[in-house]
């Protein structure tokens, strides 16, 4: 029911290597080992080898539950069983997956009824809707009106609500006389109707809505956060909401504390612990804690799965790992999310294939000497041998040469960092060496010999940005650039 699909071309010049060589008009993120693929409008399932488990004959096929997918062919719905044979042929007008050992499925009357995995009638087409069961009731509505069954077709909760929704976490959302509450699975009113606007519980705490803005209640009904926000994300997120405030996004958690400034203009899905966000245009990601570990760089970018994310810029899309380093070349046009190591991607012809990323295509993925530094353009940290340090600013690119705060790496090589707010000044000591630069000032001076910048210091978003190569060298360290990964590696003299 949930499908994400990330748009992302085909020609990967890093250690990728095809998860199945066979190209396809559509594909689907592998799950438990199997892949949904699409061949001239026809779909099949494929391994993780790329090996054919079922040729492509159906004109739908749907996600794997309880043992058994949804098939379609000739606008009718039918289910295959996990060894991809037909058990239930294709009859019915709508169904929707198993769920607590039944499905419900409508004939071709438009009447709702539940069958169970042998394709056996147990409760008969007398519904005018029908939900999959949870929490042992299935939401149906008859006469206009929503109510609840059990198993048995016992109408446990009348058919009474104008609006209803299924059982999460033992409690459902109803509406009565235009307002939400909610209800157990005896139908008891647990938090009277009070609300214009009512969501699912999730983690124990669901968000409500009433004329002084959203809020979040307890199972009981009381208020974690009073109802004056401007907007809350429907869900929680490892206890973390999405607020909104002057149209700006934040994360908070359930005691109203903000994790983040009010900054973003979109906050995506919490995945294996970070969320993306969008600053200016450009997304990056931030951790539970608010945190942001990968700076905004990036024109796009999806949730990670499998330690890895897709992102774009410039209109070509890649994959990049938790710390940002690059998985695959920026060059694939669409992708999906990566599961089972493979990622789904769409080549130049518009065909798809599986890919397996690397955890990190770095030409300096082995480079861990402990006098090595490894910085990336749009990355806030530096990577040592065995820690990662935050910067004050990300590394930019100004005309080809490129620029950072440089405290932190000269510290790192044993170095001193001295600033003079006067002159405007920087003096910089590593051993019996002195670099002074000055901001704005293309002449440089390295133990009193003079030499002219490319590109002088500057100041971007209140931080002194520096040229890294002119003074690593001068200090007779050795800068290597990586093109592909738009990486740097430092090696610098032994003490």
């Amino acid at each position: 029911m949930k499908k994400l699909l990330f748009c992302l071309l085909f020609i990967c010049l890093f250690s990728c290597t095809a998860g199945a060589e066979e190209a396809y008009d559509l594909i689907h993120p592998y799950e438990e080992g199997v892949a949904r693929v699409v061949t001239e409008e026809k779909w099949g399932l494929i391994d993780t080898e790329g090996r054919t488990l079922l040729s492509p004959t159906w004109d739908y096929i749907g996600a794997e539950t309880e043992n058994r997918r949804i098939v379609m062919k000739n606008q009718l719905y039918g289910f295959i069983d996990n060894e991809h044979k037909t058990v239930i042929s294709p009859v019915y007008a709508r169904v929707e997956p198993f769920s607590e050992g039944l499905s419900c499925v409508m004939n071709s009357e438009g009447k709702w009824g539940f069958i169970n995995p042998d394709g056996e009638v147990v409760i008969p087409f007398v519904y005018d809707e029908a939900n999959s069961f949870s929490s042992a009731l299935a939401l149906i509505k008859k006469d206009g009106l929503y109510g609840y069954i059990d198993v048995e077709n016992n109408l446990v909760i009348p058919c009474m609500y104008e609006e209803a929704y299924p059982f999460s976490e033992g409690l459902a959302c109803v509406l009565q006389e235009s307002l939400y509450g909610y209800i157990d699975t005896a139908g008891k009113p647990v938090i009277a109707p009070q609300f214009s606007l009512a969501f699912d519980f999730c983690e124990g705490a669901a968000v409500v809505k009433t004329d002084a803005g959203y809020g979040l209640i307890d199972s009981g009904g009381a208020f974690l956060l009073k109802p004056r926000w401007e907007h809350l994300s429907p869900r929680l997120q490892g206890g973390l909401l999405k607020a909104t405030k002057g149209g700006k996004l934040a994360l908070i958690d359930t005691n109203g504390t903000a994790r983040t400034d009010f900054i973003y203009e979109d906050i995506g899905s919490l995945a294996e612990g970070l969320f993306p966000v969008c600053q200016n245009g450009q997304y990056g990601y931030v951790n539970t804690e608010g945190s942001l570990v990968i700076a905004p760089a990036w024109d796009t970018a999806g949730s990670f799965s499998n330690g890895l994310a897709p992102v774009s810029r410039e209109g070509l899309y890649g994959y990049i790992d938790t710390k940002a380093h690059l998985a695959t070349e920026l060059s694939y046009q669409a992708a999906a999310q990566v599961s089972s190591g493979l990622a789904p991607v769409q080549n130049a012809d518009g065909l798809w294939q599986f890919i397996r990323p690397a955890s990190s295509d770095s030409a300096f993925t082995e480079s861990k000497a402990e006098n090595t530094l490894r910085l990336q353009i749009g990355r806030p940290s530096m990577e040592t041998h065995n820690a990662d340090i935050l910067l004050e600013a990300a590394p930019v690119l100004e005309e080809g040469v490129t620029l950072l705060p440089i405290r932190a790496v000269i510290e790192a090589i044993g170095g001193q960092v001295e600033w003079e707010p006067d002159e405007q000044e920087i003096t910089l000591r590593h051993g019996a060496r002195v670099v002074i630069l000055q901001l704005n000032k293309s002449a440089a001076f390295t133990d009193g010999r003079i030499t002219m910048l490319d590109c002088p210091p500057l100041l971007k978003n209140g931080r002194t940005l520096v040229p890294l190569r002119f003074v690593l060298e001068a200090f007779e360290c050795t800068v290597d650039w990586e093109e592909a990964t738009r990486e740097i590696l430092i090696t610098y003299p032994k003490a």
